[in-house]
């Protein structure tokens, strides 16, 4: 049986404040090209979810695309003006980059889902 240890204070923060990446392969721009998917911070994620209101019901998936793609020095690959153009792009290159956001964010399809339910729920009680 293993012994219950208590972690400390700056062992947590050592850890808590890793943001992790990966890259996902986009294969139909060439061979080995990639775009970085980050974890977001707590403060990040808070926003992104803050930001699920009726004004942007429609557009949950690519504002989820613009809050973790970035390049290799954590700057944002698109903005909040690219989430349009999001919108008309491949969906399977756009699905290969929210399902690693998902997974280094743990945020599941189905928040994704309700975060853009709650959104059209205001608009229906507007």
């Amino acid at each position: 049986m293993s012994e219950r240890t208590i972690v400390s204070r700056d062992e947590f923060f050592s850890a808590a404040l890793q943001v992790k990446r990966e890259d996902v392969p986009v294969p139909e721009l060439g061979e080995g090209k990639v775009i970085p998917v980050w974890q977001m911070t707590s403060r990040e994620l808070t926003n992104w979810e803050r930001s699920n209101d009726d004004k942007n019901a429609a557009s949950v998936r690519e504002r989820f695309v613009v809050a973790v793609c970035r390049d290799d020095s954590g700057v944002a690959l698109f903005t909040q003006a690219d989430v349009a153009q999001l919108a008309k792009c491949n969906a399977a290159m756009i699905e290969r980059l929210i399902d690693v956001g998902r997974r280094l964010n743990t945020t599941t399809q189905a928040q994704l889902d309700d975060a853009k339910k709650n959104s059209e729920e205001t608009i229906a009680d507007a």
